[in-house]
């Protein structure tokens, strides 16, 4: 991870949080906009070219701000359920038992340091354990987060018991240790590397903030349904055809998208793991 820290600005950031960012604030300023009224009627206008370059310019600085801080929930979350769940990709990428109950569970207690936090992500991504953990208590998350082959495995063991002189079974930093070696000894292999770290960033943070809007609108809908059957037009104003939209459609779609990156995270993490284990295997060094 160190060499996309060294880079200034690069595709993670506008894939990573600039996306995310964007998509996050798009949703909010409609929100306001089906709930108040037209509060940004002033974009609307027409400015000069200064003053859209200087509108865009906050719209952009605005969406990356908000990308970092969907980026250090998503890590929180999305990222610790699918931890919690199935284990890293280091690990799982090279047990030799399948996932099961009493596996998932360990990983389950292990990930979640207290038990506020872990009562706190079951509520607001119940729907991203619930899915994940019916993949793996009936054994579909193999094909998704699979173990390595015996032979890739032994391969590995052998490779770098032979180069450090420890077994990666005394050594819980092992995966780090290979990580650095591709990247210190080979560039093509870091960019390959750096591509899945980009993709499965992407999809988890998008995870996040569509899940976000599933469980906003979903609220909303609880709380401010009863409102609107209320005689509250004095102090609040509705535009229904944005509210079919922003709190019906919307959230359905979201939560439908919010598993499917949550699932995708899990896919592309497990390749990035596995390029890097192949290519520390295949290097001559």
């Amino acid at each position: 991870m160190n060499r996309i820290e060294s880079l200034p600005f690069n595709t993670y950031d506008v894939i990573g949080y600039l996306a995310p960012g964007f998509l996050l604030l798009f949703w909010s300023v409609n929100l306001f906009n089906a709930i108040w009224g037209d509060v940004f009627t002033f974009l609307n206008q027409e400015f000069s070219f200064v003053g859209q370059s200087i509108i865009i310019i906050l719209i952009a600085t605005t969406s990356y701000a908000m990308g970092h801080i969907i980026a250090i929930g998503a890590s929180e979350s999305i990222e610790r359920i699918c931890t919690s769940l199935i284990g890293h990709p280091s690990l799982y990428l090279i047990q030799k038992e399948n996932l099961d109950f009493q596996k998932i569970y360990s990983n389950f207690k292990l990930y979640h340091k207290t038990n506020i936090g872990m009562i706190v992500n079951i509520i607001l991504f119940f729907p991203i354990y619930l899915i994940i953990f019916i993949y793996s208590v009936t054994g579909n998350i193999k094909f998704i987060a699979k173990r390595l082959g015996d032979n890739e495995i032994f391969l590995l063991r052998e490779k770098f018991n032979n180069k450090y002189g420890i077994s990666i079974d005394s050594n819980p930093d092992w995966f780090s240790i290979c990580t650095s070696h591709c990247f210190n000894h080979n560039q093509f292999i870091a960019q390959r590397a750096y591509n899945y770290v980009v993709i499965y960033g992407f999809c988890r943070n998008m995870s996040f903030v569509t899940n976000f809007i599933f469980f906003f609108g979903l609220v909303f809908i609880l709380s401010f349904g009863t409102l609107i059957s209320q005689d509250f037009s004095g102090w609040i104003t509705f535009n229904y055809k944005y509210y079919i939209i922003l709190y019906f459609f919307i959230p359905l779609i979201s939560l439908l998208f919010s598993v499917m990156l949550s699932i995708s995270f899990i896919k592309f993490q497990r390749r990035y793991a596995e390029e890097i284990i192949k290519s520390f295997i295949a290097m001559n060094d």
